[in-house]
């Protein structure tokens, strides 16, 4: 717990650190998201867009860092290595490594977690759509469904931070697997069930809300728990200097 509370600490400069600027992007990148959810869902619900999918296997996981200033961010530093210089300074001065990991996912907690429950909060408020599909119960659930995959899968960037050696060539091949590997998952459950991924995600909130609550956050915590593990296994064996 006191190691908690020390990455706590932290990971509160860096949020601190961040000016007006920021901040302001944050709230604009909100509004223009609700406002694209909104319209979305109405879609989907009408038409079943498959873009929808796509949309939340991406979203809860990377708008709230797309806005963060530069040093923060996951980057090209020299020949072909790439990460965060914030985690590169940080490691520098000798902070514990169990201290310097954890403050990585407080930060990037703080950073999405206030995030996607204001985005859910706005969506629910100015879609009728949603209104209509969901009691608040089930949105909840919904809501929480889609927020854990967030943790689970978007820990991954406090994890890179930590940095990696990745040519030009080998971050371009694994940009381009990523994005057929999403549509082709994508394409799999909707071609194989008669419906997308966000389709049984809103079946499972509106059959079995506690149950899906329970079982994201289950998923949300074992993520996390691996991305951790990863990070410090990772930097055992990075040669930062």
């Amino acid at each position: 717990m006191k190691e908690w509370k020390q990455a706590w600490k932290l990971a509160m400069y860096e949020v601190k650190a961040h000016g007006i600027l920021t901040y302001f992007l944050l709230v604009v990148a909100l509004l223009v998201m609700t406002l694209l959810a909104r319209e979305i869902f109405t879609a989907y619900v009408e038409k079943g867009l498959f873009i929808l999918d796509a949309v939340m296997l991406i979203i809860p996981m990377t708008v709230a860092m797309w806005v963060k200033a530069k040093p923060f961010q996951y980057q090209r530093l020299e020949n072909n290595f790439w990460a965060s210089p914030y985690f590169i300074t940080l490691y520098s001065l000798a902070i514990p490594k169990n201290i310097l990991m954890k403050s990585r996912f407080i930060n990037y907690y703080i950073w999405s977690i206030p995030f996607h429950i204001l985005l859910f909060f706005f969506f629910y408020l100015i879609s009728p759509d949603a209104r209509e599909f969901f009691t608040v119960g089930e949105y909840v659930a919904f809501s929480v469904v889609w927020m854990s995959y967030g943790i689970a899968a978007g820990s991954l960037y406090p994890a890179s931070d930590s940095g990696d050696y990745v040519s030009n060539l080998k971050l371009t091949v694994y940009g381009i697997f990523s994005f057929v590997g999403l549509f082709f998952v994508i394409g799999v459950i909707r071609f194989g069930t008669g419906h997308g991924l966000v389709y049984w995600t809103m079946m499972a909130a509106q059959s079995a809300p506690i149950i899906t609550i329970i079982v994201s956050m289950v998923v949300a915590m074992i993520g996390a728990k691996y991305w951790l593990s990863y990070m410090g296994r990772h930097i055992d064996k990075t040669d930062y200097f």
